[in-house]
This record gives structure tokens, sequence and C-alpha cells, in this order.
């Protein structure tokens, strides 16, 4: 079965005008705007309200790393979820775009936040690009990306800029005022792994297999951006489409490890904190994580055999499987939550 890589990252906003005018900053402008009636709403979404609805595209990539941003015209409809829970909190999204300029980044997050912004920074941290990525003199330099990861109101997001290597075709810089790509991936934290043939079997996407980042943590090894506390970090298995590399997700399923860290490690973890501390602590929000919930709640599939997908996944263990219906962009799409109490949105792919 045909099946791509994530379309379309998808956010509940309260406020379209802000929210659009953001993400133009971030490189996506609208390409598409549609309403949708309660009735259909409610069939696709589980919002028993109007809306309408934005597709979003970053400069000329069409493929993947697209984003959906809808607006309910009913504000009491929208539930709130704690927006600056530690992000390793199962049910929480986080997507991912390449920059050319990460530390102009950092300060435009920095000082919006100083004037009054609600947001969550990390400091800045550096992923090496495997062993011989670490650098060793002035001579033979680091390679690999400075990381950013950022907590909004409607968002959490890594930012990253490589270092020393390029990848064509996966981060693509075309129109952007801070020189961001399309969505190159993104993840979702869950409680455990234990749904990922869901994924292979039933979605027909390939497990490329399971890592480590964060705990206990060494010096000199990778460390991700993820981690807000000491001791923090996550196993992960990168789901993709065998059509195409770009349109990761990243499953992630916390863990901890505070009775085994060195002074050397725990100095390591340290410089991966927030700047303040998230002292809501883990919230699980799977389930809650869900269209008509404000922030990221969803993300799309396309597929050539969308009836079929649909009637795979309707046998399947996944809940509140919707019956295939045109959505409000025309195409024949529906939803429904994985296993895991993932939202999923499948789109028919012409």
């Amino acid at each position: 079965m045909s099946i791509t890589g994530v379309y379309e990252h998808i956010i509940t906003t309260i406020d379209a005008e802000e929210s659009l005018k953001y993400w133009n900053e971030l490189g996506f402008k609208v390409i598409a705007t549609a309403k949708i009636d309660a009735a259909l709403s409610k069939k696709l979404y589980g919002v028993d309200g109007a809306a309408t609805s934005y597709r979003l595209q970053n400069a000329t990539i069409d493929t993947h790393g697209l984003l959906r941003v809808i607006d309910w015209d009913d504000k009491s409809l929208i539930t709130q979820n704690r927006w600056d829970s530690n992000s390793l909190s199962p049910g929480n999204r986080w997507v991912t775009q390449r920059t050319e300029d990460i530390v102009g980044l950092t300060y435009a997050y920095e000082d919006d936040k100083n004037h009054g912004g609600k947001w969550l920074v990390s400091n800045l941290v550096r992923n090496y690009l495997g062993s011989a990525g670490a650098g060793k003199d002035f001579y033979n330099r680091y390679k690999g990306v400075y990381e950013l990861f950022v907590h909004g109101l409607e968002s959490k997001q890594v930012f990253f800029q490589r270092v020393g290597y390029q990848v064509e075709g996966y981060g693509t810089i075309e129109e952007s005022p801070l020189l961001c790509s399309e969505f190159t991936h993104g993840g979702i934290v869950v409680r455990n792994l234990d749904h990922l043939n869901f994924y292979t079997d039933v979605l027909g996407l390939i497990d490329e297999g399971e890592s480590i980042q964060g705990t206990p943590r060494k010096i000199g090894k990778d460390a991700g951006p993820l981690m807000s506390n000491i001791g923090e970090g996550y196993y992960a298995h990168t789901i993709v489409s065998p059509n195409q590399k770009a349109g990761r997700l990243y499953y992630a399923m916390p863990i901890r490890d505070y009775d085994h860290l060195t002074d050397g490690s725990m100095h390591d973890m340290d410089v991966i904190k927030y700047s303040e501390s998230t002292t809501n602590g883990l919230v699980d929000i799977i389930g809650k994580s869900k269209p008509g919930a404000r922030g990221l709640c969803s993300a799309s599939y396309k597929t050539t055999e969308i009836k079929e997908l649909q009637a795979k996944v309707a046998k399947s263990d996944a809940t509140e499987v919707s019956e295939l219906s045109s959505n409000e962009f025309g195409e024949q799409s529906f939803t429904f939550f994985a296993p895991d109490g993932v939202h999923w949105t499948i789109v028919e792919w012409k």
C-alpha cells in the first residue's frame, strides 16, 4: 500500500490571525482556505461546531511538511492542555524545521519572551554527527547540528542548523524571514512502545529501529534538546514511509535514570535544561491531544488506496475510526485514534 511520510501537521488555534502571522515568519504561507460545517466537523474531528481550516506550505515544498491550522468559530469548544508541561509528557507533539540562523532565531524568541511572549526556550545545544563529528581541534572541526527546543502556547518546536555537512532535499530553505525550511520531521511522546506494529502492519510504514537519547548521559555523547531536567531521556523509534524519507515521525517513550548519573553526566545534562524550569512536571494528555484541543493535535498521511486503508484501520485496534468523507478541501479523508491513543488523519493521495 502506498503511503507518504507525514504530509501535514495539524494545529487547533484560538486566534487564526495571530497564528498565520506567526507561521509566516517561519516560512509558511496559506495556499488554501475552506469552511467546515458542524456536521462535517463532528464526523472528522469530533468537534460539534463550524470552523475555518487553512492549509499552509513552506515555499514550493508540497510533498511533505505542510501545516493545517483549524479555527473553530465557537472558542468555548476548544479545550486547553498544559502548554508548559514537561516536554516528555505523554501526548506532547513537536515539529522540526531546519534553519540557517539558529542564533538569530534563539534571540527572536528570547526578545519576544522578555516583552511578554509566552515561551519556554531551551539552551542551544549541539548533536554530534557520529563519533567522527566531535571535533578535535581548530582544523578538524565539529560536524553535526545545533539544536533549539521551544515551547509555545500552540506549538512545541525543534529547530536545527547543520554544521559541516549537507543533505539535499531534506530541509529546503527558499523563502522565510527567519530562514526556516518545511517541517522535516516531527515527534510524539507515548506512554510505551507497545503498539508499533500498528504503524507497520496496518498503515504500511517502516520502523527504522530504536535509539536511546538522554539517559544516562556521558560526556561527549549526543545531547538532544528534548530533556528538560537532569536525568531525563527517552527511547525512540523512527517511523518512515517506504516511499520517502522526509516526513519521519519519532515515537518517544520517556525514561528516567536519576540513580546512575555521574558528576560528569549531570553536568552534561544540565546544559540542556530550560532557562526556567517547567513546574508542571509530566502531564499525561494521551487521548486529549486531538482536534479541538489547542495546539498540535493531529497529523496527516496520504495514501493512494484510502478506501482499502480505512477498512483495514476499522478492523484493527484503532478507535473512533470515522467514515470516509470529503473533507473541507474536497479530499477523501478519515480520522482515528491509533491503539497508543494518538490521533491521526488520512487524506487521499492522487
